[in-house]
């Protein structure tokens, strides 16, 4: 009976050996799946829930846009001036406070410090481009002579405004914030790089009253030569010759032909006026003011005469380089050797004779002016216009003055207004380009959730398994420890 006994442990031992030495069916893996099917679905569930709600609540809020800046110099990595090229001005903080003036962020609580180390500048690289400097720095670092420094600057670049969830800067503000940095930045570049600023620098806000009247036509005569300048050279600039302002209407030309009407006309009119009745607001005052434009014109006329007398002799014991040319079978009378000479382009010497002749121009100009001046005070000395004459003509003069200034002023705001959308249109739109503007870019969340289904996924699978070999062993251990 006992021997019977051990025979069947025996064989009941051996049976289960030979079970689980064997291999693992598909159906020993899907049952064992469905029993730990529970497990499986509270961890696909349960585990891309938590990640969601971290994501939700503690992932950053992002903007981003993408500027491209195409100017004279960028592939040298140099601004408009020539100078080294800052990207990095776009968080500088005059342009942040700008930004915070213009939206009202210190009413938010929203200060420079919150928004300039979130910003964050990137430059795009081509692909091409980023290969040929890969090749460059790894013949570098194997010493293989002979490899040629490349340097190349970026035009592009992704601009980002980081902020935690926590800050006060909700995603609308982000975005807000971002364009207009971007916005300010173009003010900043525009206004760095053009001579925008040109005309109001120097023609400014002139107070009149505080001239003489002869003073006052003059200042206005000078206004006019700078804005005609101006105009002049912008139509010699890309397209100035056919731009026309769509909010006034009026070409470069047209500004032109206009204030040389105000010129001749407006101003003139004021001349003939002051000069034929004489007119100042103190004689005497403004012929001691002559008196010592005369003493500077005439040491402005003699320093300009030595110096013409000094490049004169120069020029005169200055010999130019000659290039002699062998002309074969040319010989003649004139040149029985053949030989021609030919000056050379010498720019020394031209250098020279463009000083002379501008000494002698200035030396011209000055004996002019002492000449008017002279006339001017014989004038007032001689005068015989009557007082109430004067009286007269002053009223009139004292009341066109207004009318004069106000056309000019007219006229140099339009001039403004269409030099600003000059450059808007052929400058800024060209030299900064915006291709993208602010979005926000968040977490991508369907990805995230995807990476966290397939760890719960997995790792429920593990647990599941590892519970049915654990089991499994211990059930056999019991077997063999209860044999």
């Amino acid at each position: 009976m006992d021997i019977n006994n051990s025979k069947d442990k025996i064989e009941l031992i051996l049976k289960t050996e030979q079970k689980d030495d064997g291999e693992i069916s598909l159906r020993d893996i899907i049952n064992t799946i469905l029993k730990g099917k529970w497990i499986i679905v509270v961890a696909v569930i349960l585990i891309p829930s938590v990640v969601f709600g971290y994501l939700k609540f503690t992932a950053p809020i992002v903007a981003k846009t993408i500027i491209s800046f195409n100017f004279e110099g960028i592939e040298k990595g140099v601004d408009p001036n020539g100078k080294n090229f800052d990207v990095s001005i776009i968080k500088s903080p005059s342009i942040i406070n700008e930004v915070i003036k213009k939206i009202g962020l210190d009413k938010k609580g929203i200060n420079i410090g919150n928004i300039v180390p979130n910003i964050d500048i990137q430059p795009i690289i081509p692909g091409d481009i980023s290969e040929k400097i890969k090749k460059i720095q790894q013949a570098k670092s194997e010493n293989i002579k002979d490899q040629q420094d490349f340097v190349y600057y970026p035009n592009t670049y992704i601009v980002s405004f980081n902020v935690s969830k926590n800050s006060k800067i909700s995603v609308s503000t982000a975005k807000s914030i971002l364009d207009e940095v971007i916005h300010e930045y173009a003010n900043y570049f525009f206004q760095t790089y053009t001579d925008r600023n040109a005309i109001a620098n120097s023609i400014g806000k002139i107070k009149y009253d505080e001239y003489d009247y002869p003073e006052i036509t003059a200042v206005m005569h000078n206004q006019i030569n700078i804005l005609e300048n101006y105009l002049t050279a912008k139509l010699k600039q890309r397209n100035g010759d056919i731009f026309r302002s769509t909010k006034h209407g009026v070409s470069f030309s047209d500004i032109i032909g206009t204030i040389d009407v105000i010129d001749k006309t407006d101003i003139g009119r004021l001349d003939a006026i002051i000069g034929a009745y004489n007119l100042t607001k103190d004689k005497d005052n403004l012929i001691k003011l002559y008196e010592y434009r005369i003493k500077q014109n005439e040491l402005l006329k003699n320093k300009k005469d030595d110096e013409a007398k000094i490049v004169s002799d120069m020029l005169g014991k200055y010999q130019k380089d000659k290039n002699l040319v062998m002309l074969p079978g040319s010989a003649d009378m004139n040149s029985e050797t053949g030989m021609f000479e030919f000056n050379k382009t010498d720019d020394y010497y031209n250098q020279l004779a463009e000083r002379y002749t501008n000494s002698g121009v200035e030396s011209k100009n000055a004996q002019h002016d002492i000449e008017y001046y002279q006339k001017e005070i014989e004038k007032f000395k001689s005068d015989s216009v009557t007082q109430s004459q004067k009286v007269i003509a002053e009223k009139q003069v004292i009341k066109m003055i207004p009318d004069v200034a106000d056309k000019l002023k007219n006229w140099v705001d339009i001039t403004n207004d269409t030099v600003d959308e000059y450059y808007n249109k052929y400058f800024i739109f060209d030299a900064i380009k915006v291709i993208t503007t602010a979005q926000n870019v968040s977490f991508s969340y369907k990805f995230q959730l995807l990476i966290a289904f397939a760890a719960a996924l997995i790792l429920s699978l593990v647990v599941v398994f590892f519970m049915e070999y654990w089991k499994r062993n211990y059930s056999k251990d019991n077997i063999v420890e209860t044999e």
